[in-house]
């Protein structure tokens, strides 16, 4: 049981980081693009 709770944390940490990065690598699209349609 304790095992299984391990194993999950640890995926619930990855999707985190995934979503994480996600997140980051969509906002700096949008910032460049945003800055390219001001200039």
């Amino acid at each position: 049981m304790k095992q299984n709770k391990i194993q999950t944390t640890e995926d619930y940490a990855i999707t985190l980081s995934n979503v994480q990065y996600f997140c980051i690598t969509s906002l700096t699209v949008v910032y460049k693009y945003f800055i390219l349609f001001l200039l």
